[in-house]
């Protein structure tokens, strides 16, 4: 009986640690995983941005806002800076500001 027993223990003392081990492993790729689609989403946001510009320089517009496959660009024109305000399609993103000079 005692054998069964500690068998017993020894089983799921390992199935506690395979468990903590698996839970540190789906973290990380969690992470990760979200780590470079903020990483992806920075550049996109950048090149919105190199392309607003551009076409503000031409336009010469003061304030509005531009339309992209991947999100909206809202743009104003301060005296030495334009201020950028970038939201993407997806619901849950987070709108990205930047602050970038003429």
């Amino acid at each position: 009986m005692k054998v069964r027993a500690g068998i017993l223990i020894h089983v799921l003392f390992l199935a506690i640690i395979f468990t903590f081990i698996l839970e540190f492993y789906i973290t990380s790729a969690i992470d990760d995983r979200k780590n470079i689609e903020s990483q992806i989403n920075q550049i996109k946001a950048e090149m919105i941005i190199d392309l607003a510009k551009n076409k503000i320089k031409t336009n010469r517009e003061e304030k509005g806002q531009l339309e992209f496959d991947n999100g909206i660009c809202y743009f104003e024109t301060e005296d030495e800076h334009y201020n950028f305000k970038i939201q993407f399609t997806k619901e849950k993103e987070q709108p990205y500001f930047f602050k970038v000079a003429k």
